[in-house]
């Protein structure tokens, strides 16, 4: 009994969840005229929208149509999401790896001071430190380059505090084994660190993906063109300037992230329940 309640809460949960995304995908099923009728104020017959519904009038792909064929900005604002959001994960596993291994397998003197640094970065709100990434990106000259966008994200410390538990998980004895056959960091890394944490780093990876797929407020403070600007930061002038796509256009936004999830699904759950709390 206890047991079907829980999962009664969860379930009911879950569909809070999900109701909206599920909306979305009805509404970008629905025709260009419909979507104006239902959800455009002053669209339905008494002058306002007639409401949400989950049984579209008539099923069309109008919307996708438009949005991939007759819009080439929304392709190309898209795919600059892709690159940002796979740079960026790239270049932080470069960075948080190694980093990560460090603050849980090598210890040295004012290790937890630095790492209690770390944290408190981490913690800070978006808002405290804008204003001297800003400056610095000003001197360097990066603003109003992918580098503005890129740099920032690379070296957010939430990779290393995530992967550092991971890393702690590892048998000590593993990597006294490898240090008896070497003394190269580098190897240790790729034979014994990553195979072994496997799951932790990709856990790791997608969530950073998802952090810069997610990107709004740096591409609008950092990039004067908005011709530059990822798909994130676009999808509201996308929506507020043409309902006609904007469900459509939400659809496919999300489309990366979850066939993400669903590729590496069992990495992730076997990821996080190893996570060394």
């Amino acid at each position: 009994m206890k047991k079907s309640i829980v999962l009664l809460i969860l379930f009911m949960l879950a569909a809070v969840f999900l109701l909206p995304v599920l909306l979305t995908l009805v509404g970008s099923l629905m025709s260009p005229g419909e979507v104006t009728a239902r959800f455009a104020p002053g669209g339905g017959s008494f002058g306002k929208p007639r409401g949400l519904t989950l049984i579209p009038t008539m099923v069309t792909l109008k919307q996708y149509y438009t949005l991939l064929i007759e819009n080439a900005a929304y392709l190309n604002m898209f795919w600059k999401s892709v690159f940002y959001a796979s740079v960026i994960t790239v270049c932080a596993n470069i960075f948080v790896i190694p980093l990560a291994f460090v603050f849980a397998k090598l210890p040295f003197r004012g290790s937890n001071v630095i790492f209690f640094i770390f944290l408190l970065t981490m913690m800070m709100p978006f808002q405290v430190t804008l204003l001297p990434v800003y400056i610095v990106l000003s001197r360097t000259g990066l603003l109003d380059t992918a580098w503005s966008l890129t740099l920032p994200s690379i070296f957010a410390p939430f990779g290393v505090f995530l992967l550092r538990q991971f890393i702690r998980g590892v048998p000590n004895e593993y990597t006294e084994a490898a240090l008896l056959e070497t003394n190269s960091v580098i190897k240790i890394l790729r034979y014994v660190i990553i195979p072994t944490a496997k799951n932790g780093v990709i856990a790791m990876s997608i969530l950073i993906f998802a952090e810069a797929w997610n990107l709004v407020e740096q591409p609008i403070l950092f990039l004067s063109d908005p011709r530059k600007y990822p798909l994130s930061a676009a999808m509201n002038g996308i929506m507020t300037s043409n309902l006609n796509v904007a469900y459509s256009g939400s659809i496919l936004f999300l489309t990366p992230i979850v066939v993400l999830y669903l590729c590496f699904e069992e990495q992730i759950i076997e990821g996080l329940e190893s996570y060394k709390w």
